[in-house]
């Protein structure tokens, strides 16, 4: 089976799978972090952390609602997020934590 996810970027510069839902997170060269759902083809959230400096890589916490990511100009941003259902509709709550 093949999805096709698109997006408007100069490039996807890294990529994590989550490790029990159908997510991935992609890093972009234009500085957004990505939340896919695969399955569905859905975009479900956009990360603006890194400012529009490219993200290089991206990588899901195996066991809490955090991942990382980084860029090529030293930043290192760990984010916690969390999906709350509400009538079939995903709700992103998110904060970056220092």
């Amino acid at each position: 089976m093949s999805k096709k996810l698109e997006t408007k970027s100069d490039g996807v510069k890294g990529l994590s799978f989550h490790r029990t839902k159908a997510w991935i997170l992609a890093s972009l060269e234009s500085g957004v972090i990505q939340l896919w759902d695969y399955t569905r083809a859905t975009l479900i959230d956009q990360f603006h952390h890194h400012r529009g400096r490219p993200v290089r890589g991206v990588h899901f916490h195996d066991f809490e609602p955090l991942f990382v990511s980084g860029g090529t100009y030293g930043m290192i941003i760990r984010s916690k997020f969390g999906i709350t259902r509400c009538g079939g509709a995903c709700l992103v709550l998110r904060d970056i934590l220092t």
